[in-house]
């Protein structure tokens, strides 16, 4: 079994076993506290360092914000290699970039 134990004083220390039903996390986007069963978490690749926890509607604001960045990472990444691709064509009169970014 396992437990955790947090010392008080120097002459008093508290341990309480880990169980399903006393372990808990917040979601790191609106701070709400929610019941969390290790087993899943740990079966779904998680840990206990590394693992952060998402309410349905926050994971959907969490996602997007991500998908908006991966896009912003997108434009920018595929803006950088048009302006190289420029530059190396000044040096030719035959050579047209043409760049479509289609999602």
């Amino acid at each position: 079994m396992f437990y955790v134990k947090q010392k008080i004083s120097d002459e008093c220390s508290i341990t309480i076993d880990i169980i399903d039903e006393n372990v808990f996390t917040r979601c790191p986007d609106c701070g709400t506290e929610a019941q969390v069963d290790l087993v899943d978490v740990i079966e779904n690749g998680g840990g206990l360092y590394d693992t952060a926890i998402f309410f349905t509607e926050c994971s959907k604001k969490h996602e997007k914000k991500k998908q908006l960045k991966k896009r912003r990472n997108s434009l920018i990444n595929c803006a950088r290699v048009k302006e190289l691709l420029m530059k190396s064509a000044q040096n030719t009169d035959y050579l047209q970039l043409n760049a479509a970014i289609y999602w």
